[in-house]
């Protein structure tokens, strides 16, 4: 930041650590301190609520797991178990993770798809990479659990899901109907993942907008805290019909 402000800057577009560290409020208290305009690209605090001031144009992720779970109970789907990856120590420090387990959670609860004190099918890897082993034993835990579909944090860890089915002789999606959250690789799938689709370009394009907007009118312009839903690509791993419109 001290580079690019010496470079000489008008604004700048910030994706900072906000998680995992003592005070996040803090590190955005001083953020906000900067001589030049900053908005935020996929962070806020939302914890705060009305409190954050924060500028910041980010995906609506906790929208996206809950519109993927969604779409599964239309197909038919009650027992539905979430993937996820980890860091080194186990856990996700990981913001979009951490709101997909959210909009997963409001999901199952608002469809009454678990009887409440019931175990949800959360199944968090002890890696922060997926490898063969890894989706061998998430896989093993995705069959224990009996659900019919699952959301998968990652289209490659979809994809070595896809794979360990192959290996145990079951089929996507007549076997377990699969939804990777992410798109970026889910349509190079050996079946074609049906995917929640953060819309990633226009995020950018809409913080350089909100930036240039701010440089422009200064304090006369609103506080722009702008959230984007992503929509569910439809593919061939859920057995959803390709033309749905979600």
């Amino acid at each position: 930041i001290e580079f690019l402000l010496n470079a000489g800057v008008d604004g700048l577009l910030l994706v900072p650590t906000l998680t995992g560290i003592p005070n996040p409020k803090q590190r955005v208290s001083e953020l906000s301190t900067l001589p030049v305009p900053v908005v935020l690209l996929e962070r806020s605090l939302n914890d705060l609520g009305p409190a954050d001031k924060t500028e910041h144009v980010c995906s609506d992720h906790q929208g996206g797991a809950y519109d993927a779970v969604t779409y599964l109970a239309e197909l038919g789907h009650r027992r539905i178990a979430l993937l996820t990856r980890a860091n080194q120590e186990g856990k996700s420090s990981n913001p979009t993770q951490a709101a997909v387990v959210a909009g997963y959670k409001r999901a199952v609860d608002d469809l009454g798809l678990y009887a409440v004190g019931t175990e949800l099918p959360i199944f968090s890897a002890t890696k922060p990479v997926w490898e063969a082993d890894q989706a061998e034993s998430m896989f093993e835990n995705l069959r224990g659990s009996k659900a019919t579909a699952a959301l998968i944090f990652g289209d490659r860890e979809a994809t070595l899901i896809e794979a360990a089915a192959a290996r145990k002789g079951l089929k996507i999606p007549k076997d377990i109907a699969l939804v990777s959250y992410d798109d970026e690789m889910a349509d190079i799938a050996p079946v074609p993942l049906t995917a929640v689709s953060p819309a990633k370009h226009r995020l950018g394009f809409m913080a350089a907008e909100v930036l240039l907007r701010r440089l422009k009118e200064g304090d006369a312009c609103p506080l722009y805290q702008v959230r984007l839903r992503p929509r569910i690509v439809v593919r061939e791993s859920c057995g959803g019909r390709k033309e749905v419109a979600v």
